[in-house]
């Protein structure tokens, strides 16, 4: 094989490894906390039993999986961040209620000073037109370790 032909090879190989290392460190869930969630709720378009849940950033701060710790359910979420200043940071999830019905609207970080802002599914939307204003629940949490 020509000297030339086998470092082009090399030089592929070599581009492709750091390619998928690359993307693989994105694609690997970094916990951000846990939270016990005493009702059933929507997220990111996903009906979730009431339960123990991890939340993940996965590929990304801008989208974050939730996934039950008994197996029961997982949804991702597309978010907005936000940074909060650090005396008001806090570690929690916040709800909106319409009716019988329960979305996660935002995620509360304390160790890194952010807020999650949930986009609205459209069920969301569409009772957020017909109902008006919402009640808010708030459940305060831990981070993650």
């Amino acid at each position: 094989m020509k000297p030339h032909t086998l470092l082009m090879m090399l030089a592929i190989v070599i581009f492709t490894l750091g390619i998928t290392s690359g993307s693989q460190a994105q694609i690997d869930p970094r916990p951000i906390l846990r939270a016990d969630i005493p009702f059933d709720f929507i997220a990111g378009g996903m009906q979730l039993p009431a339960g123990q849940y991890t939340l993940l950033h996965v590929g990304g701060a801008n989208t974050i999986m939730l996934r039950n710790a008994q197996g029961h359910g997982e949804a991702l979420l597309r978010v907005s961040v936000s940074e909060v200043n650090p005396q008001d940071a806090t570690t929690m999830l916040t709800f909106t209620q319409y009716g019988n019905k329960i979305f996660l609207s935002e995620v509360w970080t304390a160790q890194d000073n952010q807020v999650h802002k949930c986009f609205k599914c459209r069920e969301e939307q569409t009772l957020e037109a017909q109902k008006g204003q919402p009640g808010n629940i708030t459940i305060t949490t831990q981070p993650s370790r």
